[in-house]
């Protein structure tokens, strides 16, 4: 990389912090109605999605009757899939900052593996966790396998989310973690749910 191509560099990256210190100043700068106001948009957004998982969960009821056990593994799947989605999200908001990001696609397709594979690897002990508390082959497939995909999707749809606000010129912070957390409870409640019914 030559010297005009690292100065272009820094002088977009410097644009970039400068229009961030400006949005700092202004959030320091906001009243307290319009602090309020601003996080209640993102969170209202998270209750419904919320709520798609509580309607996900009633389609279930069967399931969870035959496995009543399941509820266990239910927030650790969700728990570890959402901080992989976060992780993703950081990584992504990082790279987006520094400029650094690489192509869409290529980004997300990456998230995607990486939490494949680190899901496939956590899944396997959090499975053989299951089976050693339960002794219940169906209830260890589940979790493994849901966890192995949840964390591929949450790592997609972290990496997603700060792609879409950035495009939109919405703040990453109010949405992307909110739009992530949200969206993976529901995909990694129904996988889970899904998995252990058809086993």
């Amino acid at each position: 990389v030559g010297e005009a191509e690292r100065e272009a560099h820094r002088q977009r990256l410097l644009r970039y912090l400068t229009r961030d210190l400006e949005f700092a100043v202004r959030w320091e700068q906001m009243s307290l109605l319009k602090h309020v106001l601003t996080r209640i948009v993102p969170l209202v957004g998270t209750l419904s999605v919320e709520l798609g998982v509580a309607l996900v969960f009633a389609q279930f009821n069967e399931t969870v009757a035959k496995h009543p056990l399941l509820v266990t593994f239910l927030p650790i799947v969700s728990a570890i899939a959402g901080n992989n989605g976060l992780i993703a999200t950081a990584a992504t908001i990082r790279a987006l900052t520094a400029r650094t990001a690489p192509s869409p696609v290529r980004l997300l397709l990456k998230e995607l593996v990486v939490g494949m594979l680190v899901g496939a690897v956590v899944g396997s002990g959090c499975g053989a966790s299951a089976y050693l508390l339960y002794r219940s082959v169906p209830m260890t497939l589940a979790v493994a396998i849901s966890m192995t995909i949840s964390l591929g999707v949450s790592g997609l749809m972290g990496a997603l989310f700060p792609l879409l606000s950035s495009t939109l010129h919405i703040d990453h912070a109010r949405i992307a973690g909110p739009a992530e957390t949200a969206f993976q409870d529901f995909f990694s409640y129904g996988v889970y749910l899904t998995i252990l019914t058809y086993l």
